[in-house]
């Protein structure tokens, strides 16, 4: 039902659920859960949603929580290609110091890859002089 000045529908922010998700935190955090688990497409069919909505989901996980993450004390990172399929090559860059976490990743493997993670090392606060060991 919409206002009965304009008839415009109006969304109103609800501290449960993040603006323009049409769910809730709770769901997402489930959605979160099983997509550890098992393939996007297997969690779609288990919560009777769409694959696509699904992953426009974790891509907002994914994108908030990459926006905080510091990598100011990355000295030492290591370096992996793998083959996937038709996709082709991606590559993955870790923390290969104490922190032991993945920094980044991006389909190919030659050596704009590694201009691609010197951009995202230099947004997200690591400095490229720093790296030590490779």
């Amino acid at each position: 039902m919409g206002c009965a000045a304009c008839g415009k529908t109006t969304q109103v922010a609800v501290p449960w659920a993040r603006p323009g998700s049409g769910f809730t935190l709770l769901f997402e955090a489930l959605v979160l859960t099983l997509a550890q688990a098992m393939p996007v497409a297997q969690v779609a069919r288990l919560l009777g949603v769409s694959d696509a909505r699904l992953w426009r989901v974790l891509q907002s996980i994914v994108t908030s929580a990459r926006s905080e993450e510091s990598f100011a004390e990355v000295s030492r990172i290591g370096v992996d290609e793998k083959h996937i399929g038709r996709l082709g090559f991606i590559s993955l860059f870790h923390d290969a110091g104490p922190a032991r976490r993945v920094l980044f990743g991006t389909p190919g493997k030659d050596a704009s890859v590694f201009e691609a993670f010197t951009a995202d090392l230099i947004a997200h606060g690591g400095d490229p002089q720093a790296i030590t060991a490779v």
